[in-house]
């Protein structure tokens, strides 16, 4: 099943398409005024690429944010309206979490991910699983020689990650959530907070999100030693990602064709405009 993905929530724009468990293809560019005019030429120019005609698409998935106000919208007209044409099915996740499933898959992760009592367990992706339910595989990580590398019993359990995206109007957005269970699930509910009101957790943490770059001063003052901050690779959604969740029915139901789809709106103004909208 092919399924374009698209996230519009941060300063930069993610885009993929996916065919099953293969990543057909990825783009992304920086936000701004000129999104709308950037946003059409590359979702053509990735299909074209990939030899696939927007009618060819199975379906459509969408980062929901919280994150710009005007950004999601644009995104969200444009993915509605390529899904309209063929009344294709829609799957939204939100954006926050989806920066945190990136991470939690990715090497960097699991070279730092202690279970204390056994040996490192690696998150693994296996398509025929329910829901998000990824799994595990035995082993301790390795180095990039390939030989096993020993998890000392005083190294500091990291499955937590901390993402955190510039809201503009001096607030951030601001998620925390744990890698358990083989899931990735919110440890704390999402929160709109201004810079000044940033509550870091009491333990070690992945810190991750586009904050690091456009509040990156504010943010290092609050990263500690025990903490781990990803790399620049993964501060923003994978878009590559959220199709191919999309297309291995990770993600459950699309969105019905009678449901209103709208963005995750966290902060109060943001609430209101969207009431008078």
């Amino acid at each position: 099943m092919k399924v374009f993905a698209l996230d519009s929530s941060g300063p930069v724009v993610t885009l993929g398409l996916a065919d099953g468990r293969k990543i057909l293809a990825e783009s992304q560019f920086t936000a701004g005024s000129k999104t709308v005019g950037f946003l059409a030429p590359e979702i053509e120019r990735i299909l074209t690429e990939s030899g696939v005609h927007p009618r060819d698409l199975d379906g459509f998935a969408l980062g929901a944010g919280p994150g710009s106000f005007t950004g999601l919208k644009v995104g969200y007209a444009a993915v509605m309206g390529l899904a309209f044409d063929g009344e294709k099915p829609i799957w939204t996740f939100p954006s926050l979490k989806l920066t945190a499933l990136g991470l939690a898959l990715s090497a960097e992760f699991k070279k730092g991910l202690s279970i204390a009592g056994s040996k490192e367990k690696q998150p693994v992706f296996q398509p025929d699983s329910g829901g998000m339910h990824l799994g595990f595989g035995q082993g301790s990580p390795t180095d990039a020689k390939g030989k096993e590398t020993p998890v000392g019993a005083s190294d500091a359990p990291r499955n937590k990650v901390l993402v955190l995206t510039s809201a503009k109007k001096g607030y951030f957005y601001r998620g925390l959530f744990v890698w358990t269970e083989n899931r990735v699930e919110e440890a704390e509910p999402l929160l709109a907070q201004k810079i000044e009101e940033l509550v870091w957790p009491g333990e070690p943490v992945w810190v991750t999100g586009s904050a690091l770059e456009t509040e990156r001063a504010e943010m290092m003052e609050h990263v500690r030693s025990e903490d781990r901050v990803a790399a620049k690779d993964f501060w923003h959604p994978p878009a590559g990602l959220l199709a191919q969740l999309a297309s291995t029915g990770k993600l459950g139901e699309p969105v019905g064709k009678e449901a209103v789809l709208e963005p995750i709106f966290l902060k109060s103004f943001e609430t209101k405009f969207k009431e008078i909208a």
